[in-house]
């Protein structure tokens, strides 16, 4: 596929790409990295009725991996920065209780004497 008679015999059926890796990572719609016939010639005509540089099919299924990647790494984020908010209240709780503990016994313990 890197050939460039096997460049030129795609694009004379309307298909231009430059890299034969990511044209056959296009071509695989299922993502499990095997491409049967029926799934080349669907893909390929799939491709040859939409955008004119496969290279930009490419970039869009890139861009859209990468933000839902970036959204599941916020997410996380998110969910940890919560934890840790969540940690900090519990300790401060516990020291206000233990504060007022103590001044409960420090006004007790003043009245007795």
């Amino acid at each position: 596929v890197e050939r460039e008679e096997m460049k030129m015999q795609f694009a004379l059926l309307g298909l231009y790409y430059t890299d034969g890796f990511n044209f056959f990572r296009l071509l695989d719609i299922e993502k499990n990295k095997t491409l049967g016939i029926d799934q080349f010639v669907m893909g390929c005509l799939r491709l040859k009725g939409g955008a004119l540089l496969i290279d930009n099919n490419i970039l869009v299924e890139d861009t859209k991996t990468l933000v839902m990647s970036m959204g599941r790494a916020h997410q996380r984020a998110i969910d940890n920065i919560a934890s840790l908010m969540q940690n900090i209240s519990d300790k401060v709780s516990e020291l206000e209780h233990d504060q007022r503990q103590r001044r409960d016994l420090r006004k007790s313990t003043s009245r007795r004497s």
